[in-house]
């Protein structure tokens, strides 16, 4: 529905050095953010999006997501509303979207 990708659209983008997949204090805080509003919206659920400019670094793309998703479950969200996913994109980065679209 039209609030849950409005809420999904402001989820800031983690971004990554070059060839890490490791989360630093400024990737831990937006994830943190990220965990808040998915507590307080029980119904959202996530796609993660891990992002490298290189097609070649898929494997690296995916690592990304995955760590982002397995620091909200450690946090005590539930695994089974984070979907991992990589992709080749224009930005080191790591997305959000909604399942739910």
């Amino acid at each position: 529905d039209a609030a849950i990708r409005d809420v999904v659209s402001k989820l800031p983008a983690i971004k990554f050095e070059p060839n890490r997949y490791n989360l630093d204090r400024q990737d831990v805080e937006s994830l943190d953010a990220v965990t808040q509003i998915l507590r307080e919206y029980a119904l959202v659920r996530l796609r993660v999006v891990g992002v490298t400019v290189n097609p070649k670094k898929l494997p690296l793309a995916e690592a990304r997501a995955q760590a982002c998703v397995d620091y909200m479950v450690e946090q005590g969200l539930e695994r089974n509303r984070l979907v991992c996913d990589g992709r080749h994109g224009s930005e080191m980065a790591t997305l959000f979207e909604s399942l739910d679209d």
